[in-house]
Formats: C-alpha cells, structure tokens, sequence
C-alpha cells in the first residue's frame, strides 16, 4: 500500500493510497478492482490544513505528509466522519504534533474516544453552515447525515474554490489519473465503478441522498474543484452539478436498463431454468445479464446488487434448501431490501423436491419490503414443458409483450 502525493493547483495537494490489498470492503463488498484512499493537504499563510487521514492499519501516511510539509506545521484537521478507513492516523498525528485544531462534527469527537481513545486538547465542533477562518483561509460546513454516518459533512474551501466530499461521490477501482474534469464521467468502467460503490455503500439512504442534494443545489456554489475521500478528484466548475444529477438518477432509480437474473443451484436444476430464462429474452431482445450462485462458483454480492439498482426487472431463480429459500437468495433479499429502490418488478421461480413453500416464504418477505411480485412458478426439479410453457408467458406478462 503505496502513498503518493499529487499537486492539484498551487497551494492544495491530494495524498492517495492505492489499496490492492483489501479482497472484500466493509468485510462484504468483493472489490477485485481494489480502492483507492484519499487525504487533502491546503497550505495557508499559516501553516497547513489536512482534511482526513488514511486507513486504520494501513502505513506510509505520515511519511507521504511529511514529503510536502513537517506535520508540526499542521495547524488543523479537519475529519468529515469518523470511520476508520479516513481516521486512522489521527491518534498518530496528534502524537507529533498534539496542538493541532480538530475540527469536525460533535459525533466525531465521541467516536474519536471509542475507536483511538483520543480527545484532542483543541477542537472545534462544527455547525451546519458555520463558517470559519483558519490561517486566512474561509471554510464553509455543510451536514450531509447517512452519506453515509450520522455525522457526515461536507466542505467548501472558499480561498481555492473547493468542495471536499467525503465518501460521498467516491468510487471504487484503482486509477492512473487522480484528478480528471468532468468530461471523465463519461467513462464507463468508472461510471460503473461509482455506481457500485454508491449502491453497496450508500444505496441504503437514498431519502438522505435526495436531501442532500436538494440542500447542495440551494448553496448556490460552483467549486473547481470536487474532493471525495474515495477515487478520482474532478475539475470543471460543472462538475458538480454532473454528480448532483448522477446521484439523483441513483437515488431515484430513474435509470431504467438491463434485466438482471441471480440464481442458486446446487445440482444443476435451476441453470437450465436459468438458461431458457436467458433464451427468451435473448429472442424478444431484452438485454440481461445473469449472476450464478453454484456449487462450482460464485459471481460477486458487489456487483449482482449493483446490476439491480437499475435493472428493469429482476429474474429471482432459487433452489430449495430445507424447505426454505436458498441462504444466498434469502441474503440477496435482505441486501435489496436494504440498498435497492422499491417498486421493481420481480418474478420468482423456485426448484423443490419434496416441499414447494419457499417461493410463497420468499415473495411475502419481498412484497412487505415494497416489491412488485410478477409471478411465482414452483418446479419440481427437472423442468417440463409445461414449467417452460409457463415461465415464458410469466416473462411475457413482466414485460408487457404480446405474442408475435
């Protein structure tokens, strides 16, 4: 875990770590394209201000600092929530230099206390739009609760003209580029990789996610440069009204794209479900992707919830395992009860040998999460002709088509 240190424009450096390390984020989320940390450094005419540190038990940060400048000349820091992947050195530098300012919000500082058993001897706590001058430098705070801590916050950096963001408009993926204009997010594997990030981190606050936006768009603030604590930097002074609208189309599920089939299968039984499925919508021309669940393998939690944030519609095809859903589908279920937009249309299809109740299980759990149950068909293992007959008119009836 390599730190580097890029110059952004004069007076503002961004300091990255690139972490290939980390096979599963938060212990869930698969993430083979690794993540990359990021801290922020404002040299003022009186000393430094640093925004965030780097991961808890990670090394090289303080090194990295100290290659632009002594961290005794750190004059404050400021922590925009306190999770550890962005706390993690804060008990370090305050062992160098313990007169450093913390600023952050009044959640923090109790959580500073529970994680590092810290309580810095000069510390500020912030208000939502307080504003404030640290060495000549104007800071503007902005609240942003569950994106995605209680005490998250934003902050616009008047002098330079910037907005650091926290995790909010992060991404995973390592990139060559640290800094891109907006033009950047029309790349497609980033896009994708924000997306994901957004649907496995955030997606469970989307109100949130909606409210903060609607309170970003009212600041009225056109920042050059836009910060996340996870990704690429942007600039362009309409960067930020392009995220804004990422985020809303995210947040709302406004997108509307390809048909998502997950399946799990212990035997066999359901992949030849699984592929007349992916048969019929590949004769009426529906594009779909599918994620396995077997005994020779696994497809990644990360991105079969990601593929359902937009998805047109989701094929849910389950084994039956002691007489209930499958444990995996059971777990996908909780994950889009949890991250995914409601209302989505869903058809169930369910293998059973001796006892067929689990789709019924399945179907009342999704319907009280706020899902739309287009059908459940039972098949008694091996599918017949009348299980074919049956599953490509409930497809039919999903997707609103007629019979040619």
């Amino acid at each position: 875990m390599d730190w580097k240190v890029h110059k952004l424009k004069e007076g503002i450096y961004m300091i990255t770590m690139a972490d290939k390390e980390t096979r599963f984020f938060e212990a869930l989320w698969e993430i083979p394209e690794g993540i990359q940390y990021n801290a922020y450094l404002l040299f003022t005419n009186d000393g430094s201000i640093l925004f965030d540190t780097g991961p808890k038990g990670s090394r090289g940060f303080m090194e990295a600092l100290s290659s632009v400048t002594d961290p005794k000349d750190v004059k404050a820091l400021i922590v925009h929530h306190m999770e550890p992947d962005h706390s993690g050195y804060i008990r370090e530098l305050l062992e160098v230099n313990p007169e450093i300012r913390v600023i952050s919000h009044p959640i923090s500082f109790r959580l500073m206390n529970s994680f590092y058993g810290i309580t810095p001897s000069s510390k500020t706590e912030i208000s939502d739009g307080m504003s404030m001058e640290v060495g000549g430098e104007r800071l503007r705070f902005f609240l942003t609760p569950w994106l995605h801590w209680p005490e998250t916050f934003v902050t616009f950096i008047e002098g330079v003209n910037a907005l650091t963001t926290g995790d909010i408009f992060g991404a995973y993926s390592i990139n060559g580029d640290f800094l891109k204009s907006s033009a950047g997010l029309s790349d497609q594997f980033y896009l994708w990789s924000m997306k994901k990030y957004f649907v496995n981190v955030i997606g469970a606050y989307r109100t949130h996610v909606v409210n903060a936006i609607n309170k970003i768009k009212r600041l009225g603030i056109y920042p050059e440069l836009i910060l996340p604590a996870h990704g690429i930097a942007f600039y362009g002074k309409d960067s930020l009204e392009k995220l804004l609208s990422i985020y809303e189309n995210w947040a709302s599920c406004s997108e509307k794209n390809e048909v998502v089939i997950v399946l799990t299968s212990m035997y066999g039984f359901t992949e030849e479900i699984a592929r007349e499925v992916s048969a019929f919508l590949e004769e009426v021309s529906i594009k779909h992707r599918i994620f396995k669940f077997t005994s020779k393998g696994r497809d990644e939690f990360s991105e079969a919830i990601a593929a359902m944030q937009d998805a047109q519609g989701i094929i849910m095809i389950s084994s039956t395992y002691e007489n209930s859903p499958h444990p995996i589908i059971e777990y996908l279920a909780d994950l889009m009860e949890k991250k995914l937009c409601k209302g989505k249309k869903l058809l169930l299809i369910g293998t059973y040998a001796w006892g067929s109740g689990s789709l019924a299980t399945l179907s009342n759990r999704l319907t009280k999460a706020g899902f739309s149950i287009s059908k459940i068909i039972p098949v008694n293992s091996m599918m017949t002709k009348s299980d074919r007959d049956n599953i490509r008119e409930a497809l039919r009836e999903m997707f609103e088509l007629t019979r040619s």
